[in-house]
């Protein structure tokens, strides 16, 4: 697995008369840069409102240039450059900091110690939220809060979503104390090497019934209402990356699969290092697979992220998982979705 290099961008750094600015971002940034690995740090130099918004999308008027083509904008997309070229995984966190007054997000809950903006687009957020990885380690170990990026907003990670690089704004509360900033940098630091450590995890929930050694298969059953135990019949993507699905004995119109009448159906997802086939339809009773969204049409899938569900009508259904080994896997073992590790 690639490993990963930290790009820190505070476009917000430079004050005007000790005010429009993000007073303590650059601050943060610095003792963020000392506990991660790989990592380098890019500061803004213009002030948002006397010169120009870098992580807007807009005209520089003092450099007759847009922003992106600033040198700012140009120093983190040379970054990225030359770590890929170096064969690095490149996350970007954009680093910011609030005070509560300005902060339109606290007016009806108490103010938060940091909020971070995910780069999820296109798809109701708020559903998909509880699965995703981040916010659980961020509301676990800090008092912290997450929202979806908002488009053509924040232009930093619009143009990283373009370039199909991982991105997350984080906005600091500019009241906390020098120790709970080094806290909440330690928490962070964590998250990065844990989060980019994990290789691959099960898509579905079950329990391994078939290993295929010669094939690098192994088959999973999907309890049902009728079992003694009935599992999460939601599908998450067991890899960084993107997806593809492909149906068979069914009929897949946008986001919903129905199978043929009296066939087992089934969708095959493909990623990078692993495919599964989610099987429905005869002999199963469940017939029908929906998915989060167009999976074809989004490049930015994050690992335990959840990207279908398979809708329960009476009985259980099956999973077949192709790997690259599968000496490592017994039977009976139980897997649960988005988080038992695969490697």
């Amino acid at each position: 697995m690639k490993p990963v290099y930290i790009i820190l961008t505070v476009p917000h750094a430079k004050c005007y008369k000790d005010k429009d600015c993000d007073k303590t971002a650059e601050k943060v940034a610095r003792i963020l840069r000392k506990k991660l690995k790989n990592v380098s740090l890019i500061v803004g130099d213009k002030n948002r409102n006397v010169e120009c918004d870098l992580n807007r999308y807009e005209f520089c008027h003092i450099e007759r240039k847009q922003t992106r083509k600033t040198d700012f904008r140009i120093k983190i997309r040379k970054e990225i450059e030359q770590k890929k070229n170096k064969d690095y995984r490149i996350l970007v966190l954009d680093i910011h900091s609030y005070t509560e007054k300005k902060l339109k997000w606290t007016r009806k809950q108490v103010p938060k110690e940091i909020y971070v903006l995910d780069n999820y687009y296109g798809y109701n957020f708020y559903k998909v939220r509880k699965f995703s990885y981040i916010v659980h380690h961020f509301s676990s170990f800090m008092n912290a809060d997450v929202y979806p990026g908002k488009l053509k907003h924040n232009d930093i990670m619009d143009e990283m979503n373009e370039l199909n690089i991982d991105n997350f704004l984080i906005e600091f509360n500019e009241n906390l104390t020098k120790p709970k900033i080094h806290e909440i940098t330690s928490n962070i630091s964590n998250w990065v090497k844990s989060y980019y450590s994990t290789k691959l995890v099960s898509p579905i929930s079950g329990v391994i019934r078939e290993i295929y050694d010669t094939e690098n298969k192994i088959g999973i059953y999907i309890r049902g209402p009728n079992d003694f135990i009935q599992d999460d019949h939601d599908i998450y993507a067991p890899e960084n990356g993107k997806v593809s699905v492909e149906s068979f004995f069914g009929n897949l119109s946008g986001i919903s699969f129905i199978s043929d009448q009296n066939k087992q159906g089934y969708l095959k997802f493909k990623m990078k290092n692993i495919s599964f086939d989610v099987i429905v339809g005869a002999g199963y009773v469940t017939d029908n697979i929906n998915l989060e969204f167009d999976l074809s049409k989004h490049d930015v899938i994050r690992i335990g992220q959840k990207i279908g569900e398979i809708v329960i009508k009476k009985h259980n259904s099956y999973c077949y998982l192709y790997l690259k080994d599968t000496s490592q896997f017994k039977l009976n073992v139980i897997l649960k979705g988005g988080e038992s590790s695969l490697i």
